[in-house]
């Protein structure tokens, strides 16, 4: 048991950095909006490519690790399949409520008349789903989730994903798209493949139990593996990306862009052998390291919904500051067209990367406070839904 406890510590350091640079992209949208997509190679540059980029890691890799974290919390808490069931769906249920309200209030703060679908839905959507699923037997999960994974993009080409009126069911399942009716819904996060992914993570919890040589050396192969059928995958542009690389006029720099320039919504089976790959990868070395950082990291990861919920909270109250003392505006700029943007209005990276640091740091000390506080509680059954 103490060698499945201290890789949880691991767990808990990657999914730190994984909040941590998720506020990243959220500040970039907030206080940088750009009228271009910073990872369309055509127009972007290679400073706002790669702070697009990088967190491309965070969705995959958190939806993965919950998966862990289910396995590892019935393993450490001896619990039944029965009662982490019903944890899983419950909490699957209250991450909807959260999505809906909580979010939805703190997204219409500023005048947003829709829902708007996020991660948090379907990583709800996705546990309750794990919930029925983990009464089957592992190999079995093992099999559907990597069929619903590597074979979903087979569903790119089906007629229903064509043409400019996409039911909102489709959208739910498997198109990022806004729906009118029967009321005005931005569906960002499509539900598939993330429901394979979180069950794969819940199988890949098994391989924490082993001894640490040998759970650090599957970590080394199934991490590899990933990266290698990425590799081998894109360059012939053959199966699992929607959108092939090619060759830039630009430079080589915007071919490598390109080469990695996968698509997030729904995530192809390029984007996620691309990010869940390398983070595998990343487990065994975070498990060796220590320092004030990691512990900051590790302290993120072990309140991340918390953390996740307070971050959209300074963001969205310190742009709606912003914006009101600079440009004498409370519309936010994400969801308005760029024609009614203030005349003197430029995004910035330095901007971006500031307004993330003071996010960061403003979380810190009440992330230290709640982790301490709800180590003190663990008889409260509660702030397991928090």
């Amino acid at each position: 048991m103490a060698s499945g406890i201290h890789r949880v510590r691991s767990v808990d350091i990657l999914r730190g950095i994984i909040m941590v640079v998720m506020a990243l992209d959220h500040c970039r949208d907030f206080f940088s909006v750009t009228t271009f997509r910073p990872e369309d190679v055509a127009v972007t540059t290679p400073a706002w490519f790669a702070t697009r980029w990088i967190t491309h890691f965070c969705a995959p890799l958190f939806v993965f690790l919950s998966g862990t974290s289910a396995w590892l919390y019935r393993q450490n808490r001896s619990i039944s399949k029965g009662e982490l069931s019903i944890f899983l769906i419950s909490r699957g249920v209250w991450l909807i409520v959260v999505e809906i309200v909580i979010l939805g209030a703190l997204l219409h703060f500023g005048g947003y008349p829709f829902l708007f679908l996020q991660v948090i839905w379907v990583i709800g959507i996705s546990m309750i789903v794990l919930g029925v699923l983990i009464y089957l037997p592992t190999s079995v999960i093992a099999i559907l989730s990597l069929v619903l994974v590597g074979g979903h993009n087979l569903l790119d080409s089906m007629p229903i994903n064509s043409g400019n009126e996409v039911p909102l069911y489709w959208q739910l399942l498997h198109v990022q798209g806004f729906s009118p009716s029967p009321f005005p819904t931005i569906v960002a996060y499509p539900l598939l493949p993330w429901p394979g992914v979180m069950a794969l993570g819940y199988v890949f919890g098994r391989v924490l139990q082993n001894e640490p040589v040998n759970r650090d050396r599957i970590c080394l192969v199934i991490g590899c593996v990933c990266v290698f059928l990425f590799v081998a995958l894109r360059l012939t542009n053959l199966y699992g990306e929607p959108s092939g690389w090619a060759s830039q006029e630009r430079g080589a720099i915007y071919t490598f862009m390109s080469f990695l320039n996968t698509t997030k919504y729904p995530p192809s089976l390029l984007f996620l052998l691309m990010t869940i790959g390398p983070g595998i990868i990343s487990l065994p070395l975070l498990e060796k390291m220590n320092g004030f950082g990691v512990r900051a990291f590790e302290c993120f990861g072990r309140v991340p919904f918390m953390y996740y919920i307070m971050h959209w909270v300074v963001i969205r109250s310190a742009s709606y500051v912003w914006l009101w003392l600079q440009y004498r505006t409370t519309d936010n700029l994400v969801f308005t067209n760029p024609a009614t943007w203030p005349d003197s209005y430029e995004p910035s990276l330095l901007r971006t990367y500031a307004a993330w640091l003071l996010v960061v740091l403003l979380l810190y000390p009440f992330c230290v406070w709640y982790q301490k506080f709800k180590s003190q509680h663990r008889n409260w059954k509660l702030l397991s839904y928090l």
